[in-house]
């Protein structure tokens, strides 16, 4: 019998619980609210969409094109260098993968 995936990650600390669907599904719902009125406080006309995938760039891509966007506007933080290189970049995917424009907004911090 194999040793569970917990015992093997042991020596890296306490390992977090992943939230459950209903968990996933209310923070997306309260992102949506969030980001929604903000395009309306700002009378941007346009639909605030939260989607998750394990894979976010592709996941942000399939939804962008199931509804026809016109515009991707994804957050960047803007890393350069080794950071860069090992975490990767979803804003640099998104915008190699995307149909259609997308805007990367440099987050501030």
């Amino acid at each position: 019998r194999s040793q569970p995936l917990v015992s093997a990650l042991a020596p890296l600390g306490p390992v977090p619980a992943l939230p459950d669907d209903e968990a996933i599904g209310h923070a997306q719902a309260t992102a949506t609210t969030i980001l929604q009125d903000l395009l309306s406080q700002r009378g941007i006309d346009g639909d605030a969409v939260v989607t998750s995938g394990p894979d976010a760039a592709a996941a942000i891509v399939a939804r962008a094109k199931e509804i026809g966007a016109a515009l991707i506007v994804v957050g960047t933080r803007g890393r350069t260098g080794l950071a860069r290189m090992t975490l990767g970049s979803v804003a640099e995917q998104v915008v190699a993968l995307a149909q259609c424009s997308v805007l990367a907004v440099r987050m501030r911090g």
